[in-house]
């Protein structure tokens, strides 16, 4: 009976070893499971760093290559603090073409268009006196400057008003006329 206690203390005992040894490898197996979800996550987040690092990289190598079109391409608009430079420009171009040109008003407006946009509607509302050859020729070289110009009202008018508009001009002088310009230029934000 002894040696049955023996027996029965020594399955205890290996039962309560079995059990430890169960709760070791859970332990350990639970250890290993939450290091391996920590490397794991540690190695998505070096691939999505590395992956914007290369996306970081081919952009500026992208810039860098097109930096000439870029400058071109924001040519087109009025820089953001350029307007007064741009209206000293068409009071430069009024002068070159020999033209009595005041502007009249100069508005700024969201750009209805497109919402959440880099850009802004610079509205002019140009008066110029000067021969029909020079008032007619300005809205040429206002329609053909390097911005994208939308011309929304012209207005042209014999200045005296009096004559026949198909006499000659150089049987009268030099005849004056009027035009009146409403344009929108793009300005940036």
């Amino acid at each position: 009976m002894h040696h049955l206690s023996n027996i029965r203390k020594l399955l205890a005992l290996t039962a309560v070893l079995a059990a430890l040894a169960w709760g070791a490898y859970g332990t350990l197996f639970y250890i290993v499971k939450k290091v391996n979800e920590k490397a794991h996550a540690l190695a998505n987040a070096a691939e999505r760093d590395i992956k914007n690092d290369e996306f970081l990289r081919a952009a500026k190598r992208a810039l860098g290559q097109h930096s000439t079109n870029i400058a071109t391409l924001d040519s087109y608009f009025v820089a953001r603090d350029g307007v007064p430079h741009f209206i000293e420009f068409l009071e430069n171009i009024g002068r070159q073409y020999d033209l009595s040109l005041v502007i009249g008003a100069v508005t700024v407006e969201p750009d209805t268009k497109s919402k959440d946009d880099f850009k802004e509607l610079l509205r002019l509302k140009v008066e110029m006196v000067g021969s029909w050859a020079e008032v007619a020729e300005l809205l040429s070289v206002l329609e053909h400057l390097p911005y994208r110009v939308e011309v929304d009202q012209v207005i042209f008018s014999l200045e005296d008003g009096k004559e026949p508009l198909f006499d000659s001009d150089s049987a009268r002088g030099r005849r004056l006329w009027k035009g009146y310009y409403d344009f929108t230029v793009l300005k940036l934000k």
